[in-house]
């Protein structure tokens, strides 16, 4: 209860759960070196960002990774496991690398494949739908080109049938004269 006892002081004294010391998180820092899962309810409660990043980009759940309690704490109060530090790894690469067996993290592994497979269905919807607005770009090009052919067919028609009006007034009047001449 010692750990925890003086956590619940430090934070009754209004500190801010959140501030960094020498570059980590309160909760950062009880996930990292305390085995008591108590210190870090009691700086969730308080309102610890469980999803925090310091300077490097490693989260609380990457700092717990050696501690399958801290780990499941940290979870079920929302730690997000798809989150990667500047390198890339992501919580399960740093237990992988600690050599903790991963069956032991509750459902670190299955949250990141999680991630993966989400992010990889993400992937492919945007390329079918990259391809698919290819798609329909490519058939509003030939239907305006369409609508253009036939709107120039429509014109030249209309242009003929004013032609043909024209030339069988124009014949109609050279019948009339010839009519009037002969008579």
């Amino acid at each position: 209860r010692g750990p925890a006892r003086r956590v619940g002081l430090y934070l009754e004294a209004r500190t801010d759960p959140n501030a960094p010391v020498d570059g980590l998180t309160p909760l950062m820092w009880g996930a990292r070196d305390n085995r008591d899962k108590n210190v870090l309810s009691a700086l969730i409660d308080a309102g610890a960002d469980v999803n925090a990043q310091d300077p490097e980009g490693r989260t609380a759940l990457m700092y717990a990774v050696k501690n399958p309690a801290a780990v499941q704490t940290l979870m079920n109060a929302g730690a997000r496991a798809d989150l990667f530090d500047k390198n890339g790894r992501s919580a399960l690469e740093y237990a992988e690398e600690s050599g903790v067996k991963i069956d032991e993290l509750g459902g670190l592994k299955a949250a990141v494949e999680n991630h993966r497979a989400r992010a990889d269905y993400e992937n492919r919807l945007g390329a079918q739908k990259a391809e698919s607005e290819k798609k329909i770009a490519e058939l509003t090009r030939q239907l305006e080109k369409e609508r253009t052919v036939h709107q120039v067919t429509k014109d030249a028609a209309r242009q003929a049938e004013e032609e043909a009006q024209a030339a069988a007034e124009h014949a109609a009047a050279e019948k009339a004269e010839l009519t009037k001449q002969i008579e």
